[in-house]
């Protein structure tokens, strides 16, 4: 299974695999039902592989920059189910057949494998998403678009067994950085009840040495689900788009990196929380769990200073009608000037700020610096 960029193993770059699949051929819903897909009581799903397509597409147009590797492949295999939306560029680079089944699967693996141990240097991301289930309380398994299959000599023969393969990437030769993002289910299959042991379902041979840093971050905890909208993205998905793409995750320069970027140990704080407030908001429950090796890295490089949309409300109320803010940037240039227009909403760049409000008697006059974090941030100020 090729890449969909061109390939590139002479330097130091990132290498990614994405898998998003949503049609399974031999469910009872599906277009080749099988006995053991009927027996499984699983369904089509509508959000996965459009989740994983947009988390491609995100990683394509996104800018590389210093101190981390460009883009040097990308390998995508999809199955949608019907009328699920993926990005039209990223549609027009996928090869005609980019199905998730098991034989395209083993195939990108093997080259992914290869391209990320071409260079020590290199970094690796790993997405995927779909059907999910696992066989021990620490497993989770992927279900591949030809699960249930016909000819299957095991009940998971056509399922990617996330931990077994994580831990195979970790050695001595293989890309010193890796992310792994598994947005499935963990929870036991139906069909376990029948067998004494399931056999795991496509795996690796663990070699001797170990990576700098490979987390895995699994959509749910052991035992339950990941949810997603139907017809359109995870719970999961949303919460990385919105931790890297709408920089929630991001810091400003540091010691380690003189622009605005995501370091890791930011991102698996941030990324499980707003998983669980998007699922609250739905009324469900859902827990990331962050396994692996999360040691200090750095996931993403911002080109500018991110945007975000700042709220300033006022107290007392009866202030208001007498106040005006003056926000002034670093070099105390105003970037925003309002009077009695409360609350006051402006988009800025995340950063500090010289936040002036003027008023009148009873009331005092307010002078403080604010520290503005991306994508949105808010604050009340009190005059009295």
């Amino acid at each position: 299974m090729p890449s969909i960029i061109p390939e590139n193993l002479a330097e130091s770059g990132t290498h990614v695999l994405v898998i998003g699949v949503s049609q399974y051929r031999h469910l009872a819903d599906g277009p080749e039902p099988t006995p053991a897909g009927v027996d499984s009581e699983l369904s089509q799903l509508s959000s996965a592989a459009g989740s994983a397509a947009a988390i491609a597409d995100w990683l394509r147009t996104r800018l590389y920059l210093a101190p981390l590797p460009p883009l040097a492949s990308l390998r995508v295999l999809l199955s949608p189910s019907a009328g699920e939306p993926i990005p039209p560029a990223l549609a027009a680079l996928l090869p005609a057949n980019h199905a998730a089944n098991s034989v395209n699967v083993i195939q990108a693996l093997k080259e992914f494998r290869a391209a990320c141990e071409s260079r020590r240097d290199n970094h690796a991301v790993v997405y995927v998403a779909g059907h999910g289930v696992q066989l021990s309380k620490s497993g989770a398994l992927l279900l591949l678009e030809d699960y249930a299959g016909p000819d299957q000599l095991n009940e998971l023969q056509a399922a990617l067994d996330l931990t077994s393969i994580h831990r195979a990437f970790n050695h001595a030769m293989a890309a010193r950085h890796q992310f792994w993002f598994a947005d499935v289910c963990r929870q036991v299959p139906h069909v376990e009840r029948r067998f004494e042991r399931l056999i795991g379902g496509i795996q690796l041979d663990e070699r001797h040495g170990a990576v700098e840093s490979s987390p895995l971050l699994l959509a749910a905890i052991t035992g339950t689900a990941a949810y997603g909208m139907p017809g359109g993205h995870s719970l999961f998905c949303q919460a990385l788009l919105w931790s890297v793409a709408q920089a929630g995750a991001a810091t400003g320069a540091d010691g380690s990196v003189d622009r605005w970027h995501v370091p890791l140990t930011r991102l698996t704080h941030v990324l499980p929380s707003r998983v669980y407030e998007l699922a609250n908001e739905r009324g469900v429950e859902q827990f990331v769990e962050v396994s692996g090796m999360p040691n200090p890295a750095i996931f993403h490089v911002y080109p500018d200073v991110p945007n975000s949309r700042l709220e300033i409300d006022l107290q007392p109320t009866e202030a208001r009608p007498l106040s005006h803010l003056t926000l002034r940037d670093e070099t105390l240039n105003p970037v925003c000037e309002k009077r009695a227009d409360w609350p006051v909403v402006a988009d800025v760049r995340a950063g500090l700020y010289l936040m002036d409000i003027g008023t009148e008697a009873p009331f005092r006059e307010l002078h403080r610096l604010v520290q503005v974090a991306p994508p949105s941030d808010r604050y009340e100020a009190r005059v009295s």
